[in-house]
């Protein structure tokens, strides 16, 4: 009996080492949201042309990525009228409609075409100091307007990537002391060291038998 009471005693560290290692994982970090006004995209070149689809896509880009959010601007004017001149060459009015939406940053959408070509090109804005922070541009040939639209879409995101989360590190690979089979063996020769003693002097003692020291010391 005495035996099999120190069994739980002698096992039990043991099972406690195999889930020494685990750790409650980190509460995530809230993502800070930056918020970018869209300046309603601008044709440079002489014709009647819509920018509302490169508009929208612009916020779409901006839109994918964690963390900003985009608001598509008026047009500058007392009462957003369509007619209103543009100011997209103007830092002092990007500043003012950014301001007026809360905005930390401000994108401005400039279109030229050439014989079917079309030059599109897309700026951020620091809205607080009025510089422009990066500038994207690309050539659309054969262009349409999906095609356009496009093109704005992936600048926008390229340049909203800066202001999302950090990618994920790499998952760490434990270590070969953390790993479970380490431990599952290191228990099984650890309670094989101590309980094949405690056997065999419970066999001894079943026996009435005891063990014959290694020096025998006679009296005078």
């Amino acid at each position: 009996m005495r035996f099999r009471a120190m069994l739980p005693l002698v096992l039990a560290p043991l099972s406690c080492g195999c889930t020494a290692s685990n750790s409650q994982p980190n509460a995530p970090t809230p993502i800070r949201t930056t918020l970018v006004a869209v300046m309603p995209a601008v044709w440079i070149t002489p014709g009647e042309r819509d920018g509302k689809a490169a508009t929208s896509a612009a916020a779409d880009g901006l839109r994918a990525t964690t963390g900003v959010s985009a608001v598509i601007a008026a047009p500058p004017g007392p009462q957003g009228a369509e007619d209103s001149p543009p100011c997209h060459d103007d830092p002092t009015c990007v500043r003012r409609v950014g301001g007026d939406l809360h905005a930390r940053k401000a994108v401005v959408i400039k279109l030229a075409e050439l014989g079917g070509t079309v030059l599109a090109r897309v700026t951020l804005v620091d809205v607080e100091a009025g510089t422009q922070e990066q500038t994207r541009q690309t050539v659309v040939s054969s262009a349409d307007g999906a095609r356009v639209a496009q093109a704005v879409r992936t600048m926008a995101l390229e340049l909203a990537r800066p202001f999302g989360p950090p990618p994920a590190p790499a998952p760490r690979q434990p270590s070969w002391y953390e790993r479970w089979w380490v431990w599952a063996g290191g228990g099984g020769i650890a309670a094989a060291a101590v309980v094949v003693p405690l056997v065999v002097l419970r066999s001894r003692s079943d026996s009435g038998t005891q063990p014959s020291p290694d020096v025998v010391i006679t009296p005078p």
